[in-house]
């Protein structure tokens, strides 16, 4: 799952950017999720820090909240690359739900019922 995880957040912030630089997508989209994915892996790596220094620790439901609103990628890497919350297993599968939900939500975005959102979010571009 560790690789899938990693194959998985690459292979979406490739379709962001392709996305954006092709016009399939909305850039603020694009722009939102490498900005929630930066700040989550942030995020990942303070509460890493925190729990070697024995200091107060960012909650699980924090982190699963970044990672539902768009943050997934960045949880993902951060999961993998700074080897933290990549072994608690209840916490793994709430994240796991969080990653599907979101993408669920950006694939029904990109679909024919999902383009009068598009359209609307497209001013704000």
């Amino acid at each position: 799952m560790a690789r899938f995880s990693l194959y998985l957040a690459n292979s979406m912030l490739i379709i962001l950017v392709l996305g954006a630089w092709f016009n399939l997508l909305p850039k603020f989209i694009a722009i939102l999720y490498l900005v929630l994915s930066t700040v989550t892996f942030i995020i990942y790596w303070f509460d890493k820090r925190q729990a070697k220094k024995a200091e107060q620790r960012i909650s699980e439901r924090t982190l699963h909240i970044f990672a539902l609103i768009g943050g997934w990628p960045g949880a993902a890497l951060a999961q993998q690359l700074l080897r933290h919350k990549s072994h608690k297993r209840p916490f793994r599968i709430i994240f796991w739900f969080t990653l599907m939900a979101n993408l669920a939500l950006f694939i029904t975005l990109l679909s024919p019922v999902g383009k009068p959102v598009l359209i609307w979010l497209n001013q704000f571009s």
